[in-house]
């Protein structure tokens, strides 16, 4: 009997924590990254895939995947002076002719008011057969939120998916 008690001491936690770690993981195997910073935002990533680098700007997050150095994801989120900016018009001078004739090819474009967001998916033109990236940007009152971040064109089923999932859970839990 002692022995099954204290089996059950020492496996009890590790059981504990996987569930709880499971359960933070959506699907795709994103999870949720909140920071804890002047702009506040959540958002869902595959963090087991990547790892954060050291940051350097306040409310700035930077992770590397661990497996490809040139997948990168940025994630920073920065006040707007202009309180009556709308997706429709931040989505307009984010993205303009004179980014394409410098590289940036946009292959899509999306707006969800629902979301508060807009995204962008598309690649540089040295990079064509090999990275595709996106681009989130979430507008709520003053504070913007903006996640880039590249893939592999091999993945990109797999990002298509993990896109409208982090689009649809971007709002942090109260």
């Amino acid at each position: 009997m002692k022995k099954l008690l204290v089996l059950y001491l020492i496996f009890s936690p590790i059981i504990i924590l996987n569930s709880i770690a499971q359960s933070n993981r959506i699907n795709d195997g994103l999870q949720l990254f909140k920071n804890i910073e002047q702009i506040e935002y959540c958002v869902l990533l595959p963090l087991n895939e990547y790892v954060e680098k050291r940051a350097v700007e306040r409310t700035k997050h930077s992770f590397v995947n661990k497996k490809n150095n040139a997948l990168v994801i940025n994630l920073k989120g920065y006040y707007s002076d202009d309180k009556s900016i709308t997706l429709e018009k931040l989505c307009a001078l984010k993205y303009t002719a004179e980014d394409e004739e410098h590289g940036k090819i946009i292959k899509t474009k999306g707006i969800s008011n629902t979301n508060h967001c807009f995204y962008a998916i598309g690649y540089y033109n040295n990079l064509i057969y090999k990275y595709e990236f996106i681009e989130i940007t979430w507008v709520r009152n003053d504070e913007i939120t903006v996640l880039e971040l590249n893939y592999r064109l091999k993945d990109k089923a797999l990002w298509q998916k993990r896109l409208k999932t982090i689009i649809k859970n971007s709002e942090c839990p109260e």
